[in-house]
């Protein structure tokens, strides 16, 4: 999934730790300057990421998904 919207402070562990909440499985976090790839394990945490987590609040920062 791509997301975009963080701050460039951001680290790839944070990105992580907000996506995985709720228990969501996942593989890899690949994170640029200005967007990230994350890979989930199971495409129905992805949906559930884009669902509940695009146009959300990250470090005062409106995320992308």
């Amino acid at each position: 999934m791509y997301v975009t919207g963080f701050s460039r402070q951001s680290r790839r562990e944070d990105l992580e730790r907000y996506f995985a909440r709720g228990g969501a499985d996942i593989r890899e976090v690949v994170m640029k300057s200005r967007f990230a790839f994350i890979e989930f394990r199971r495409a129905e945490d992805a949906a559930i990421a884009v669902r509940e987590l695009d146009k959300t609040d990250f470090e005062g920062r409106q995320l992308t998904v």
